[in-house]
């Protein structure tokens, strides 16, 4: 699942969002969630272990993305 939070609109984070999701098929969702406190989130079902070893102390947020 991702999620993304763009109250004053971000069209073009909406459509690479949709371009990334639609790689992946009905495997992936694509949804708005107003007042998440973040630009964009992700969820994993069923895979929370493998993820969490693949991204624990990474820093996702150089750069500013």
């Amino acid at each position: 699942m991702t999620h993304y939070d763009c109250t004053e609109g971000c069209p073009a984070l909406v459509d690479r969002l949709k371009s990334i999701v639609g790689d992946h098929g009905e495997e992936v969702i694509l949804e708005p969630y107003p007042n998440m406190g973040s630009r964009i989130g992700l969820t994993a079902w069923q895979r929370i272990g493998r993820f969490i070893r693949a991204y624990r102390g990474v820093d996702h947020h150089v750069g500013g993305g």
